[in-house]
């Protein structure tokens, strides 16, 4: 029965800790994504520019774009790692959820087991009790 309520209060405290990691990742993504949009941005706006103006050279140009296209796609695996993970967290925090109410059930389960045996005991003792004291007065 012990171990049932310590499963369920490391249970619980389980989930706290993965809606915590939850929110954090959430923010890293939310992050992460507001860094790609900006790198979006400026290579949109360094395209234009560089259209607009055509001051750069030709050699520049390919290896600035390289260097955002390759920031670009980092960022993006990490978005993509940081969702995934998200996606994890999300899974195992729903199945410890999950679990902790199984656990209560059980636990008021054996509560009320519990009590109805404390009440038959009760009743038998009651009659045990209504038994000594009628052999005490006969004897």
């Amino acid at each position: 029965m012990e171990v049932k309520i310590t499963d369920a209060v490391e249970s619980s405290a389980d989930t706290e800790q993965l809606q915590s990691s939850l929110k954090e990742r959430e923010s890293q993504v939310a992050s992460l994504e507001e860094d790609l949009k900006q790198l979006r941005e400026e290579m949109a706006q360094g395209k234009s520019a560089n259209v607009e103006s055509g001051s750069e050279t030709e050699a520049e140009q390919p290896f600035e774009s390289l260097e955002k296209d390759s920031q670009m796609l980092c960022l993006e695996e990490e978005l993509q790692r940081l969702k995934e993970e998200m996606e994890q967290v999300r899974i195992k925090s729903n199945d410890l959820h999950e679990n902790n109410w199984v656990a209560m059930e059980a636990l008021t389960a054996a509560e009320k087991l519990n009590k109805e045996r404390l009440a038959v005991a009760k009743g038998a003792q009651s009659v045990a009790e209504e038994a000594l004291s009628s052999f005490q007065t006969e004897a």
